[in-house]
């Protein structure tokens, strides 16, 4: 009777309703009765706490936001003209990546400040740099990712500094290494002169429930220090990488959502952006710092949804003049 009560939860079987009082008269029936609110009430609490655990619900509402068009058109080159292109992305990618008209707008000391006093290990950034190229060839507000790793006390922390895979890279930590990333140079340690050299940064915090979780994921990064960068963002070609294959490559416990563009699997980073903001349980919003030209910000969750909903707005058509329009039939 109490396995009945537990799979069905409501009591019914499919015999039809399950009385579990029906032949059973005073302490007996008041003891199996109480006995039976307390299962159903353990039932409850267990699916509420399963449920809870799945999905957060949407941070903002996404469709009042303008967030419905986020990441959908990705494939904004005609097909015709990336398949030519194809055979000299990597060339054309290390070109694209030194043509710069000024330095990102968070590189003063104090808008660096605030990103790092609020990164833990194994947070994830996105950047935004829209004064150089490459911040204009990936649709969206954010074309990089970096995974932050820390210093020796962090990763002596963790348990990973005395690690193979982390001892070839000592130096480069102490000299000042904090992230590990996949740029047109391939997977590398980077200071955070390189990666917040950006107008916007956002945290985002994995929330993983599995225990040491942390010492294996920043494993998974030091192992691909070296290998190279993937100029064709192709998921389906594991010996070269990109910045967020990389993240899902060290952390495949987030399950990042991945897309088809011009016929391989991909991921852009306003995807991830996109997900925490629609409540993914292993994504937390940490912070969104925004630069101008003459100052910054620590921006909210709900300006981060309303920058990327300008970002990804539908272009409109340019309106035709109005005697071209009346000739039309």
């Amino acid at each position: 009777m109490g396995f009945g009560i537990v799979q069905n939860c409501t009591g019914r079987t499919r015999a039809g309703r399950f009385d579990p009082v029906m032949n059973w008269g005073g302490a007996d029936a008041l003891r199996l009765s109480v006995g039976t609110m307390f299962l159903r009430a353990c039932v409850v609490l267990l699916l509420t706490v399963l449920t809870s655990g799945c999905a957060r619900g949407s941070l903002i509402d996404t469709g009042r936001m303008g967030l419905d068009h986020c990441c959908v058109d990705n494939e904004r080159t005609p097909s015709w003209l990336v398949r030519i292109a194809e055979p000299s992305a990597p060339v054309v990618g290390r070109v694209i990546a030194h043509i710069a008209w000024r330095r990102g707008y968070l590189t003063s000391g104090e808008a660096r400040q605030a990103v790092l006093s609020r990164l833990h290990p194994m947070d994830i950034v996105l950047v935004s740099s829209k004064g150089r190229l490459s911040g204009h060839t990936i649709p969206g507000m954010f074309q990089h990712s970096a995974v932050y790793v820390g210093d020796e006390r962090d990763l002596r922390a963790i348990g990973a500094w005395d690690h193979p895979a982390v001892k070839p890279l000592h130096d480069a930590i102490r000299a000042g290494g904090r992230f590990v990333e996949a740029d047109q140079g391939g997977v590398r340690v980077s200071p955070p002169e390189r990666v917040l050299n950006t107008d916007r940064v956002v945290i985002i915090r994995p929330s993983i429930p599995t225990p040491n979780w942390k010492r294996r994921s920043a494993l998974r990064l030091f192992e691909r220090v070296g290998e190279p960068f993937d100029f064709h963002f192709d998921m389906s070609t594991p010996q070269v990488v990109f910045c967020v294959e990389l993240i899902c490559h060290a952390i495949p416990e987030l399950g990042l959502p991945r897309q088809i563009v011009y016929g391989r699997p991909t991921i852009v980073p306003d995807s991830i952006a996109l997900w925490m903001i629609r409540g993914s349980r292993r994504l937390n919003f940490v912070a969104y710092i925004r630069g101008s030209s003459d100052a910054f910000e620590v921006a909210t969750l709900r300006q981060l949804a309303a920058d990327l909903a300008v970002q990804w707005a539908p272009k409109r058509k340019p309106a035709k003049p109005a005697a071209i329009a009346a000739a039309e039939p």
